[in-house]
């Protein structure tokens, strides 16, 4: 919206808002539910809580192949280099020697539990066992929206978390909301979104945590939710296909009006913006603040959508943090007129006239 329009919108607001008796609050007495909300920091935001991120040792997982070479550990026999795929049940099918369990081993793990089984099932009395990865199990993930390397990535399928994801992808970007949707593709192992069709950023599909779509579903998640934790179980990993959007902050303006100059300024992504910092932007009060000292933030009242007026003293929003209150989007502040301030204006304007009058006479 441009700057212009904004403006209007809100000289227009606090126009309503003075013909109507609705609420008003001091500031220091403002109900929690007419705060601010809090600012998203997405530089400070500790990605662990969305899943593990470490790098931990990589362990068998079904779905891998593996490369194994059993010798019978006598020189002249050949030792025999199979590619051995892991089922969903954890095991390889070992020839002659049948199934073996390896998921959730390491390498040299999966070794000694097929050489165990060499021996127990009487195929070879001192085989020599190696296992090897040949091919790894990886989800297709891709992750869009306000990163900083957004794109197609290939995750480890045991690991295929939220974090890494978003880790992939560059880690979360300067302009990040604290809200992620999530794709999880139906119909299967590997069904995708047909290309182009990742949400574009700032997309919302609706009030609802998550909903049904066609082949999949869809998930809304809250990096602020207190359920954070529980997605990030290992109960949650992104299936393959999985589409990750981080959503991108919008613009948040101020307008500051009245005793000062008017300005619409653009709120800060990642910190609070408070009154003070608005009427510095606007070049402060035009009187001293023991003259003009009467504030008042119009804010929407988040549930009825009533306008409600916050009083606020300057001089003690300069002296009490709790007064010089933070901001909310669309909010409108007004340095008020007081009878002191409209007698200097007066004698003022009455001084501006009686010079000019003076300056036409001696022309």
């Amino acid at each position: 919206m441009p700057r212009l329009q904004v403006l209007f919108a809100s000289l227009l607001a606090l126009v309503i808002s003075g013909c109507q008796s609705g609420l008003s609050y001091r500031a220091v007495d403002l109900p929690s539910e007419l705060a601010a909300g809090a600012a998203f920091n997405s530089r400070q935001f500790d990605l662990s809580q969305l899943g593990n991120s470490g790098t931990a040792v990589d362990l068998i997982q079904p779905r891998d192949t593996l490369q194994v070479l059993v010798s019978s550990g006598n020189d002249e026999d050949e030792s025999k280099e199979l590619k051995l795929g892991v089922s969903e049940q954890g095991t390889v099918d070992v020839p002659y020697v049948g199934q073996v369990q390896v998921v959730g081993l390491t390498e040299s793990q999966a070794a000694d539990a097929v050489r165990n089984a060499c021996v127990q099932r009487q195929v070879y009395m001192r085989p020599s066992v190696s296992v090897m990865f040949s091919k790894k199990h990886m989800h297709r993930v891709t992750v869009g929206g306000a990163v900083n390397n957004p794109g197609d990535y290939e995750i480890r399928a045991s690991a295929s978390t939220l974090a890494n994801a978003v880790l992939a992808a560059g880690g979360l970007g300067e302009k990040a909301s604290s809200q992620i949707t999530i794709y999880r593709p139906g119909g299967g192992a590997g069904s995708r979104l047909p290309s182009g069709s990742i949400q574009p950023v700032g997309h919302q599909s609706g009030d609802s945590a998550s909903g049904e779509v066609s082949g999949g579903k869809v998930v809304q998640v809250s990096l602020l939710s207190p359920e954070l934790p529980a997605l990030a179980s290992g109960q949650n990993l992104l299936p393959d296909g999985a589409v990750v959007t981080v959503q991108e902050q919008p613009a948040r303006y101020v307008t500051v009006m009245g005793l000062t100059g008017n300005r619409v300024s653009e709120m800060p992504y990642d910190r609070e913006y408070r009154l003070l910092d608005a009427l510095a932007q606007a070049g402060g009060p035009r009187f001293s603040p023991w003259i003009a000292n009467k504030l008042k933030v119009v804010r929407t009242h988040p549930v009825s959508g009533e306008a409600v007026a916050i009083r606020v003293n300057l001089g003690e929003a300069q002296r009490n943090r709790e007064a010089n209150i933070p901001l909310a989007p669309g909010d409108v502040v007004s340095v008020e007129e007081t009878p002191l301030t409209f007698t200097i204006s007066t004698i003022s304007a009455l001084i501006g006239v009686g010079r000019n009058a003076l300056t036409a006479g001696s022309l």
